[in-house]
């Protein structure tokens, strides 16, 4: 490996490495005014399901070992994260609520404070014994002085549909998630860090609101895959990531939150 990645794609206004984000992060040539992330982790393990699940979860995709995809520990994210970003910053952190405890814990220790949980509502719930499943948490946080997101009038919930199109990915996040958190808490032309780019959501919600990005994935396969994707909406000038902030918007009445590049 030659310094911290195995490979680099240039893609319009995005720089994104194929490597470990530990290995990365601490050498990238500028530090970034926002984190917003879907960090990989281990699932529950163990158990005998009644019946069989489908999707990522199906007998021949999953075998209940709890390892979906790569992950890395919660306590090794939150260092090379806090000291990627400006000293002014904030940081949208995803996780499940069986592990938002051990992720708090990982990011306050190395110095973000929190702002406050907020939470994806999918929709449509994945099967689970204890309640179905039908809203994911993201951690707001930030790091030195704490600045007021640009609108004021959005809710702690955010309603939007699954994303269609990247089954090739087992937990691929909506652009319009990625945006409200972008336009929230960044400035056109910002940099946008996301240290797991997983299917590239963040990448593209940044660049089609005139921001940034640098996107780290450590699995080969799905670097190839997000690179061809953003470099298709790239060229196609991201109107179907604009197109699907614009429906979720309304659907979520945020009328205030102007989406101009």
């Amino acid at each position: 490996m030659i310094a911290g990645y195995r490979r680099k794609e240039v893609i319009g206004g995005c720089t994104l490495y194929l490597g470990d984000m530990r290995d990365v992060l601490p050498r990238l040539p500028e530090k970034a005014a926002l984190c917003a992330t879907d960090a990989p982790y281990k699932l529950t393990s163990g158990g005998k399901a009644n019946q069989s699940m489908s999707g990522k979860f199906a007998l021949d995709r999953y075998d209940n070992s709890g390892d979906l995809m790569a992950s890395i520990p919660w306590n090794e994210m939150g260092g090379p994260i806090y000291r990627a970003l400006k000293s002014d910053a904030d940081a949208y952190v995803m996780c499940n609520d069986k592990h938002f405890g051990a992720a708090q814990i990982a990011f306050q220790g190395v110095g973000f404070k929190f702002h406050n949980l907020l939470t994806w509502d999918k929709g449509a719930p994945t099967r689970a014994p204890f309640y179905m499943k039908n809203q994911e948490f993201t951690q707001y946080l930030w790091k030195g002085r704490a600045r007021r997101p640009n609108y004021g009038g959005a809710k702690q919930s955010f309603a939007c549909a699954r994303p269609k199109g990247v089954d090739w990915h087992p937990t691929p996040k909506p652009t319009s998630l990625m945006a409200l958190y972008i336009l929230q808490s960044s400035q056109p032309g910002d940099l946008v860090l996301e240290p797991f780019m997983g299917a590239g959501a963040t990448v593209l919600a940044a660049l089609a609101f005139g921001r940034r990005a640098v996107g780290v994935e450590i699995e080969d396969s799905y670097f190839e895959k997000s690179c061809a994707r953003i470099e298709a909406a790239h060229l196609a000038g991201f109107g179907e990531v604009r197109d699907e902030w614009e429906r979720d918007r309304s659907r979520n009445n945020l009328k205030g939150l102007c989406c101009a590049a």
